[in-house]
């Protein structure tokens, strides 16, 4: 079983049976990492691929008539209709179609459709949807795949396909187990059993012979081992992963002093790589021993370069020359990576926080253990990182112990990184599970269990630095030896349970794997069973924090603390306190806080800084910064900062806030109060305290236009307009000047004056073609620009002055026609008024760019409540003016 030669295998067959000549390899953004972990670009080019370009990337349309197209992609629907485009105006000569996936019919008609060309050769299904990261471990690539401890549906969907695939490239029907009491494993079990069951002629294979037990799948939960993950890892690929960190094979070491151009990126490949296969599980000792044995072969083979006397040895060198190429790009490589590898070592004291840490998960001493973290984590020299691990073992272990004191190291910790929101949450990420076993904190009476920690205490640690033994060990052990499952991992289906235990077993981690429990299989495949691990993800401690902070559901949580920090200014000495208050954003996407710091003394007593946290502790210090980090996930036009929270505007709050006053019981008394221009509906909109913005009284229950008349028929239509007067737009953009009104806010009674008497009822329609719709203008800022208002005698009236802030959009619009739109906008529409959202480069240069009709002809602008507050004091002002010029 070896994942790596499968994926190897798919990929050298729709390669062969593409036939000879020069063809290119067309993948998406999942498939290119497939390929490129299991082949070198030197392998592909060997075998006739001298061109791989992108499905979902542009690309030039210059036709290569002599190129075959071999397309390798996941059957998603994106890909889909991008390979019905490329079928429609073909580049290729001839496309040979392979989906890594499952593939439905009605996908397969469609391409059929639209091969009007017909260079379409054939089309199958090769089951490679997997990431092959070593022999005997594949990743699917899912960073985060639970919300709220429960399965995020696209997350869902994508493992049980990438589950399928690997149970196809290994031809297996297999049993399915699942950790009883995981929720999200049962989940996946049931689906990835449901997919089976639909799929019956794909998974006909034949079954064991001899009574042999069937293959089996093993779905486990992360969080049923949230320690593994936590710990320093000391083998060469979990140390370089841990930290350096390993994306997809590759290794970016731009960010380490001295390295050359060409190592700023490396790959760590064991089909590539024979340095790095035969040592991926040594540790840190045996990996510098090994390094300086292949830098004295290096050196002797260099010597034996310099020495060429005759033409015997120039054709010698020619002949090596690239094998010692190879291995002077392997013996650098390697050199920069253990040298960092020893740098980082030193200068985060991984030695002493690594000895601490496997001794926390090992074995309970509480007060030398809490005296050793409080130590570590006040210590400027050890990391911020190493710190919250620190303090996450121990809250993890001494959770329900009488003097644990989680809450000092919090405040710590605070001090320190400001990540200790992150604590309480892997506390509700870890299972029950976990806290009963993992940590022994409940009585054991299963005898093997009991029996295994005796042995383990009895034999004592050669290595402090790896003693920690993974939870999938022991599981591991209780499968190949046959013991019995059913209690702790039930079977799927109605499948009968086999005594025997089973040759081949695929064990599934929800939530991730790491390197540790690879190295945990690799031991048990030496012995000679066939086991494959994978998981979500393969996880180091920055990612597997990460993934808990997406995970858990973020509660109330609030850490209010003092922290006196000593200033020195000209030899004096002053005391500054600060008080810190964190709470939930619910305006954010949840998972941000608002975090309010308050000055209690010195000279800036009083003044309240305001900072934002993303989920995974990410620090935001201004608005900018935090829109950046949000990007297209919110629109924060309306946003208030300082406050932290959505604000409403003036005339919406107003109008709801009167009808939730005054109820609609009460409607025909204010059309009473509007026909004697008595109406408060200006004083509500100038006086609306700030607090009530964003209340349950403004929510979309309560509102109820109060400029839509009420008659006394429950079922009266509205009269039907060519325009709609009510949204003070039209569908296609055009301005409406604002119904004349005696109030500021509410509409009023209207005489119309008609140029012509006509009797509507007499005109006739032509219904022969239906409804006509008014195409909608392209160039609209032609077709807007120089409007303008006049009086009776086509005199244009003079306007005011546009404020600064207020930018027209377009070439051709002009300041009286931005105000004109924003009379409309403030007068007709019941949403925020914060002008077009559209970037100004598609404003400018785009014919066919979305104006939301709602909007003003006008640039995006924010209207704080500081902006309010500064406006009402303007208008309060003027009014003191004026009344002292009346009583002047």
């Amino acid at each position: 079983m070896n994942v790596t030669r499968a994926i190897q295998q798919y990929v050298d067959k729709m390669i062969t049976d593409a036939g000879p000549g020069m063809k290119m390899l067309l993948m998406d953004r999942e498939t290119i990492s497939v390929v490129s972990m299991a082949f070198a670009q030197s392998e592909m080019l060997m075998k006739e691929v001298f061109l791989f370009e992108r499905i979902d990337v542009e690309r030039s349309r210059e036709r290569l008539k002599y190129l075959k197209c071999i397309v390798f992609i996941r059957p998603t629907r994106d890909n889909i209709m991008l390979l019905q485009r490329e079928l429609r105006s073909p580049k290729f000569g001839s496309y040979h179609i392979n989906f890594s996936n499952i593939i439905p019919r009605t996908d397969i008609k469609e391409l059929a459709e639209s091969d009007e060309s017909e260079s379409v050769r054939e089309v199958r299904e090769i089951y490679a949807d997997y990431l092959p990261v070593n022999p005997n471990l594949f990743s699917l690539h899912i960073p985060s795949c639970l919300q709220a401890l429960s399965w995020k549906p696209d997350a869902l969907e994508r493992t049980t396909q990438g589950l399928v695939s690997v149970l196809l490239s290994f031809k297996f029907r297999p049993a399915i187990r699942f950790r009883a009491g995981s929720t999200a494993a049962q989940t996946l079990a049931k689906k990835v059993h449901e997919t089976i069951n639909k799929e019956t002629a794909l998974f006909s294979f034949r079954p064991p012979e001899d009574g042999a037990a069937p293959p089996l799948l093993l779905i486990l939960d992360r969080r049923d081992d949230p320690v593994t993950p936590l710990l320093n890892q000391w083998t060469y690929q979990a140390m370089v992963h841990e930290l350096l960190t390993i994306n997809k094979q590759r290794v970016d070491l731009s960010c380490v002093n001295g390295v050359p151009k060409d190592l700023k990126e490396v790959v760590l490949s064991t089909e590539q790589d024979e340095f790095y296969a035969k040592n991926l599980y040594a540790n840190f000792g045996e990996i510098a021993s090994t390094i300086k044995v292949l830098m004295d072969e290096f050196q002797r083979k260099a010597n034996d370069q310099r020495k060429i006397e005759s033409i015997a040895d120039m054709k010698n060198f020619v002949e090596t020359y690239p094998q010692f190429r190879k291995m002077s790009g392997t013996v650098t490589k390697h050199l920069v990576l253990i040298s960092e590898l020893s740098v980082q070592v030193g200068r985060q004291q991984l030695f002493e926080v690594s000895e601490l840490e496997q001794e926390i998960a090992c074995r309970a001493d509480h007060s030398t253990q809490l005296q050793r973290v409080k130590r570590l984590v006040a210590d400027e020299k050890t990391s911020p990182w190493n710190a919250l691990r620190l303090v996450l073992l121990y809250a993890m272990r001494y959770e329900r112990h009488a003097n644990c004191d989680t809450s000092g190291l919090l405040k710590l910790l605070a001090d320190r990184s400001g990540k200790s929101h992150i604590v309480p949450r892997m506390l509700e990420y870890i299972s029950t599970v976990a806290r009963q076993e993992l940590f022994n904190t409940v009585k054991i009476t299963d005898a093997v269990k009991l029996t295994r920690n005796l042995i383990k205490e009895l034999k004592g640690v050669e290595n402090v630095y790896v003693q920690h033994e993974c939870v999938l060990k022991g599981t591991i052990e209780e499968v190949i030896k046959g013991r019995p499952l059913d209690a702790q991992y039930p079977i799927m289906g109605n499948e009968v349970p086999y005594r025997r235990p089973p040759s081949e077993v695929i064990v599934f981690i929800v939530g991730g794997a790491t390197y540790e429990e690879s190295l945990a299989v690799h031991r048990y495949n030496q012995e000679g069973h066939k086991i494959v691990l994978g998981g979500t993800t393969i996880h180091n401690s920055e990612s597997f924090i990460e993934e808990v902070l997406s995970a858990t559901v973020v509660k109330a949580f609030i850490l209010v603390y003092r922290r006196r920090v000593r200033v020195n200014r000209s030899s004096a000495t002053m005391n500054v306190s600060i008080e810190r208050k964190r709470t939930d954003c619910a305006a954010l996407p949840k998972g941000w806080q608002r975090e309010e710091v308050l000055r209690k003394t010195g000279l800036s007593a009083g003044k309240v800084d305001v900072y934002y946290y993303s989920p995974t502790g990410k620090k935001i210090e201004s608005k900018p910064q935090l829109a950046r980090a949000l990007g297209d996930t919110i629109d924060l036009s309306t946003f208030d900062y300082p406050a932290g929270r959505i604000i409403a505007p003036p005339s919406m709050a107003a109008a709801q806030l009167l009808h939730a006053h005054h109820g609609p019981q009460s409607y025909p008394m204010q059309q009473q109060q509007q026909q004697q221009h008595q109406h408060p509906g200006a004083a509500l909109r100038r006086k609306l305290p700030a607090a009530l913005v964003g209340s349950p009284l403004f929510g979309a229950t309560n509102v109820i236009s109060l400029a839509t008349p009420i008659s006394s028929g429950g079922n009266a239509k509205p009269p039907s307009h060519q325009y709609d007067y009510s949204r003070g737009m039209r569908a296609d953009t055009s301005l409406i000047p604002p119904i004349r009104q005696t109030a500021s806010i509410f509409k009023q009674p209207v005489t119309v004056v008609r140029s012509q008497e006509t009797d509507s009822s007499k005109v006739k329609r032509e219904l022969q073609h239906g409804t006509q719709v008014k195409p909608k203008q392209m160039f609209w800022e032609k077709r807007l620009e120089n409007l303008g208002a006049s009086n009776t005698h086509n005199e244009e009236i003079g306007t005011i002055e546009l404020p600064k802030r207020l930018r027209p959009i377009g070439p051709g619009i002009r300041e009286t026609t931005v105000l004109q739109s924003l009379a409309t906008a403030l007068h007709h529409n019941t949403h925020p008024v914060t002008g077009q959202t559209a970037s100004k480069t598609s404003l400018n240069t785009n014919a066919g760019v979305f104006l939301n009709p709602d909007q003003p002809l006008m640039t995006s602008v924010t209207i704080s409540e500081e902006d309010i507050k500064r406006q009402e004091e303007r208008v309060q002002y003027a009014r003191l003016r004026l009344q002292e010029a009346l009583r002047a």
